[in-house]
């Protein structure tokens, strides 16, 4: 039975206390634009955005302790800079969808008509999500079937600074490292991610003009803040030694070729136009169930071996080629040699049905090996994907990918 004892506020009531406030106010909308823009960025380039409650919270509370504010007063800086991570998960996860669509395309997309009608789709869901607070507050807040949900969560930060608690350091140290590790990246004080093409065979097309080659391409994890944490896994046991591990993860896979032609027929010409330096990034959000088995070395060390099916949905795809300029009939430029002018050329890759697009759902096999150390584990995997991602049938493109992830269990 729910427990019916009196709930007693840690606020009294008959407390005057200062709460709505102008500096609360400025530092929380301040938060709000901070957090929101972190989370816009973090969510285009991961998938995935982060509450932003509780990092409001802690800020919050430190600086309104230069100014002696009181609980209430926090409480009020940390709603109202939460909000921007709402807000930036609705305009990252839905209004791209009308360029994915081609409602919105090309100079339309960046047009100022369009930016006003996004900040309209947003001022109106944010309108609709205070209604639906307010109908939602007892399921959220005060149902006792819900003893900690988000909000009551960081409540207890709050109650927890007024004892003293120096907490707040540790999010402040975090947040340095990160931009520590991100600016180094940035000014290649060390490679951030590592690629390279092992070749496997080589082709000759157009009377020995253009070659191709053949291979695969291996590649490590990206290194970045963001992606630290961006993924999870939760074991089920099935029996002493068997588990079923159902992960979430974000991937980025892709393909390189460093040389290659493509071939345009103009006004029943033929032009066989070599490229070169094609590569690919394919963003993926993907979803293993593995059966793990363990196998007990010691007290605290586990060999462990898994194997299961994954499956992917395709986020966003991206490609870059030092190709030949064209004019406006679509014929490659020349200079004045006869030679092909070339520039580079990044876009986005287009996800669907259609015959230049690729596929959004992969699935596969995935497999490997496993060292449990305490609460610490290290694993290689292969993943082995059994969906052609080219929707073209003359052509085969399917995902394989060795990785190396270092995960920590509680």
């Amino acid at each position: 039975m729910a427990d019916d004892k009196k709930f007693v506020p840690f606020v009294p009531a008959n407390t005057s206390m200062r709460e709505f406030t102008v500096r609360a106010l400025l530092i929380g909308l301040v938060l709000a634009v901070v957090l929101g823009a972190a989370n816009a960025y973090l969510g285009l380039k991961a998938g995935m955005t982060i509450a932003a409650t509780y990092p409001a919270a802690v800020i919050g509370m430190a600086v309104l302790r230069f100014f002696k504010g009181s609980i209430l007063e926090e409480n009020f800086t940390r709603t109202v800079g939460s909000i921007g991570e709402s807000v930036a998960a609705g305009a990252i996860f839905t209004l791209p969808a009308f360029y994915i669509s081609g409602v919105w395309s090309g100079e339309t997309f960046s047009s100022a008509g369009s930016y006003l009608t996004a900040s309209l789709i947003l001022i109106t869901g944010g309108t609709l999500g205070v209604l639906f607070v307010a109908l939602l507050r007892r399921v959220m807040v005060e149902d006792k079937e819900l003893p900690f949900p988000e909000s009551v969560a960081a409540a207890e930060i709050h109650k927890t600074g007024q004892s003293g608690a120096g907490g707040s350091k540790y999010l402040f140290s975090a947040m340095i490292v990160g931009a520590l590790v991100k600016i180094a990246g940035d000014l290649r004080l060390f490679a951030t991610e590592w690629t390279q093409f092992f070749k496997a065979g080589t082709a000759t097309f157009a009377k020995g003009k253009a070659t191709l080659e053949g291979g695969f391409l291996a590649g490590g994890p990206t290194i970045s803040p963001a992606y630290l944490g961006v993924g999870f896994l939760v074991e089920y046991p099935l029996s002493k030694s068997l588990f079923l591990v159902p992960e979430f993860q974000y991937a980025r896979r892709g393909a390189k070729q460093k040389e290659g032609f493509e071939t345009l027929i103009i006004e029943d010409e033929e032009f066989h136009v070599p490229y070169y330096d094609y590569s690919e990034r394919i963003n993926y959000v993907q979803i293993p169930v593995n059966f793990l088995y363990k196998i007990k070395m010691s007290r605290y060390v586990f060999f462990n071996l898994f194997a299961g099916p994954y499956f992917a949905y395709t986020g966003s795809a991206s490609m870059k080629v030092r190709e030949a300029s064209k004019d406006i009939e679509g014929k490659p430029n020349l200079d004045k040699e006869g030679n092909f002018i070339y520039h580079d050329v990044s876009s986005g890759i287009e996800i669907g049905s259609g015959e230049n697009q690729y596929k959004k759902f992969d699935a596969g096999l995935n497999f490997g090996v496993g060292y449990e150390y305490y609460d610490w584990i290290i694993r290689l995997q292969y993943n082995a994907g059994l969906v052609n991602m080219d929707n073209r049938s003359n052509v085969s493109i399917k995902n394989r990918n060795i990785g190396i992830s270092i995960g920590y269990l509680y």
